[in-house]
């Protein structure tokens, strides 16, 4: 295909007409022109529906005899002469008038986007049982970082709090532990089927974890020391511990091997130690499992973070299930407090550069739903961007005030 520009550049060196040799060289004015040189062209008799000079150089251009619609989208128009009565600033109204629109697109984007602050901490704190594993979701990568970081601060707290209750002034020594067993590919469907399916794929979370400490106390002789984020803890969950057994891509595997090795693992990461484990990102397990963990006299606490598409309903609404045990679940906050309105109406703060603000009247009626369903919040606000959108009068060149 012969570049452009060569054509161009033919056609400049030639007589006759500006639209004669276009036509010679094959080019269309609709597509064919954006981001030339036009300097100093006389278009003569142009002729074409559509002329689209977006992005040109057409300083000192000579455009007085054009006929067609002019497209002007970012040309320099300097000293460019156009055809009695035509506009230049309509191209770029236009420009200003989409950079707009585009802006209230991206802020309806991001009020779909927002979600209550997932309040953790209190919950967790209250659900702590050493009989009933507890399990929180996440919605989006984003909400899993900062969920899975409160998890961690308020186990760390829970650890090194609990071992000062349990032994005050103890002279003997003692251990308090924080494992974190991370999955670095995420469940992301529930599978319900039977005990033996729910345990295999919980396993083959287990295939791509590791273990680490984040927090491991030792106290001897009433002294402590604290050795805190995120030291490293024996060594990662490696498939010896669970391939032996088969449960990856075979259906005769030894899930039962599976679930008392499983139990055997817990065990040794509890003995002799006041331990809580954190599951993050891996699926849960079954009844069979917490069968096989009772069996081996464990006490530990246990926590799983999970993707909200792999959260099982029996789990979701505590309903009793032959394939779940019992589980804690820590439920998504839906009605606002007035912190989640600061919070939405702040994350607006960085389109006022861009011209959109935030009106104190809109932001009262906002305070208004306090107490109610976070959708309705959205829905409230998203209503009144989408009228600007079909606001035929409205001006680009003004603040856009919701």
């Amino acid at each position: 295909m012969t570049d452009i520009s060569e054509d161009l550049s033919a056609v400049l060196v030639s007589d006759g007409s500006f639209g004669e040799l276009l036509a010679l060289a094959g080019l269309d004015p609709a597509h064919d022109l954006k981001g030339c040189d036009f300097s100093f062209v006389d278009f003569g008799k142009l002729v074409s529906q559509r002329i689209d000079l977006s992005h040109c150089n057409l300083f000192n251009a000579d455009l007085r005899k054009v006929r067609g619609n002019l497209i002007l989208n970012g040309a320099q128009c300097a000293g460019a002469k156009f055809p009695s009565g035509y506009d230049t600033h309509i191209s770029k109204r236009r420009l200003r008038l989409r950079a707009r629109f585009d802006l209230i697109k991206q802020a309806i984007v991001q009020a779909h986007r927002f979600q209550p602050q997932y309040q953790v901490a209190e919950q967790l704190r209250d659900g702590l049982d050493w009989d009933v594993p507890i399990v929180a979701t996440y919605r989006s990568p984003a909400e899993r970082h900062k969920i899975q970081v409160a998890i961690r601060k308020e186990l760390s707290g829970f650890v090194t709090d609990q071992i000062d209750k349990m032994h005050p002034g103890s002279r003997t020594s003692l251990t308090a532990r924080l494992i974190e067993v991370r999955s670095s590919s995420a469940i992301t469907s529930t599978a319900t089927r039977s005990r033996a399916v729910v345990d295999a794929v919980f396993f083959r979370s287990l295939l791509n974890s590791y273990t680490e400490a984040v927090v491991d106390i030792s106290t001897k002789f009433g002294s402590r020391d604290q050795v805190v984020d995120r030291t490293s803890y024996g060594n990662p969950l490696s498939s010896n511990m669970f391939s032996r057994f088969g449960l990856v891509g075979n259906k005769n595997a030894d899930v039962q091997g599976g679930r008392s090795a499983f139990a055997r693992f817990i065990r040794q990461q509890t003995r002799n130690t006041f331990t809580v484990m954190f599951f993050n990102n891996t699926g849960l397990f079954s009844s069979d499992i917490s069968r096989e963990i009772e069996r081996e006299r464990v006490e530990c606490y246990l926590v799983f973070l999970i993707d909200q598409n792999a959260m099982p309903e029996p789990v979701r609404h505590s309903k009793k299930s032959d394939v779940w045990p019992e589980y804690t679940y820590i439920k998504p906050r839906v009605l606002l407090n007035l912190h989640d309105i600061s919070i939405f109406t702040e994350s607006f703060r960085a389109f006022e550069k861009a011209g959109l603000f935030i009106s104190e009247e809109t932001r009262q009626e906002l305070i208004g739903f306090y107490d109610r369903p976070a959708g309705e919040m959205k829905n409230f606000f998203i209503n009144r961007l989408t009228a600007i959108l079909s606001d035929r009068k409205y001006d680009p060149d003004k603040f856009t005030v919701i």
